[in-house]
């Protein structure tokens, strides 16, 4: 039944691939204006049909990476592994061509398919019997992806929607200044301290400042996107107590959800190092018929052009030989080494991400388990 199923949708998975090898790729969104109600100006961008003509094109996304998904294990299960990595690598070209552009939405799907990909590669590399000049292959094209200077989260957009609302809410003196409007005292007021103070005095925030204070809180944010979490950990602990800059309340909102946007795509991008290195090791079996005793011997071997710092660490990603192979993993959220162990649920059962335990992404059978 699952092999009929994917031979009658065989042509939607060609075009997915011919779309996924496209050299670029860029989402247009068609705002009706006609759409929005003014009794509701602060929110009318999500009024208009931008956001839920974008939720549907994304769900229809969604599934076909996951019916892509599925072919690849089926096409593993039949002994297709070139074939099921190909399909692999057109699920990661897919979630690329999301991630970096738009709204956040299209680039958190973006993100979730790269993963979907990433996690097929793995699996097909563990099940599947992959010769040496396909690892070699894939290598060079996933290191050509995974480039270090690349955007995963580019918040240009949402402040674009910040700079409409404030356009919408505040009055314009024609020098760059304006008082808020009924509307627009969402985006002037602060905590809910400041907030009293400002009714009681009439003194909000004018146009200039909420327009500072937008360009402010999101700069942070993409200095803190473009920090690895080791780092900003550390800066944090070096910053404690110097205090927070001026907010309104809607930004402080929308910081939670910055951040945690943040952490999934350092995630995301220890998941990319993690699977150059395998396929380096992979290729160095393959040539010597045994696994490397440290990562450094990849790169003497030419195999891999330096060895990846784990984000989440302090050093490189963590590698030891085993009786039957290898353990490759990250020290995850916390930062701490856990020697290999995973971390588990509230329940007690192993978790891919959690917060108690190491990342470990080889073997993948120990990671999904």
């Amino acid at each position: 039944m699952l092999a009929d199923w994917l031979a009658e949708n065989e042509p939607a998975f060609d075009m997915l691939a011919k779309g996924a090898a496209t050299a670029n790729y860029w989402p247009v969104y068609d705002v009706n204006e006609n759409a929005q109600s003014l009794g509701n100006a602060q929110f009318a961008w999500m009024e208009a049909n931008v956001v839920r003509q974008t939720m549907e094109t994304l769900a229809r996304y969604k599934q076909v990476a996951r019916a892509l998904r599925d072919r690849i294990d089926y096409r593993v299960r039949q002994g297709e592994a070139d074939e099921a990595m190909a399909d692999a690598l057109v699920a990661l070209r897919f979630g690329c061509h999301l991630e970096g552009k738009g709204l956040l939405i299209d680039q958190l799907v973006g993100i979730a398919i790269e993963a979907l990909g990433n996690g097929a590669v793995f699996d097909v590399l563990e099940k599947g019997n992959v010769s040496i000049e396909v690892l070699s292959r894939v290598q060079e094209e996933l290191a050509s992806s995974f480039r270090e200077d690349r955007r995963i989260i580019d918040l240009d957009g949402e402040k674009a929607f910040w700079y409409d609302k404030l356009q919408r809410t505040f009055t314009d003196d024609g020098h760059g200044g304006g008082r808020a409007l009924r509307h627009g005292l969402l985006f002037a007021a602060g905590d809910w301290l400041s907030n009293l103070a400002g009714i009681l005095l009439f003194d909000y925030p004018d146009r200039r400042e909420a327009v500072a204070m937008v360009d402010d809180h999101f700069e942070r944010a993409r200095q803190a996107i473009r920090t690895p979490p080791n780092k900003s950990r550390l800066s944090a602990e070096q910053d404690e107590g110097a205090g927070t800059p001026a907010s309104n309340l809607l930004l402080a909102v929308a910081a939670p959800a910055h951040e945690r946007v943040r952490q999934l795509a350092w995630r995301l991008r220890t998941g990319e190092k993690a699977l150059l290195v395998t396929i380096a090791i992979l290729r160095y079996k393959a040539q010597t018929d045994s696994y490397p005793a440290h990562l450094e011997e990849l790169v003497e071997a030419n195999l891999l052009a330096r060895v990846p710092d784990d984000p989440f660490g302090e050093g490189p990603l963590s590698y030891k030989r085993t009786a039957d192979g290898f353990l490759l993993y990250s020290w995850g959220e916390n930062g701490k080494d856990y020697g290999g162990q995973r971390g588990v649920n509230n329940v007690g059962q192993p978790r891919e991400y959690a917060d108690n335990g190491d990342w470990v992404f080889w073997p993948p059978s120990m990671r999904l388990s």
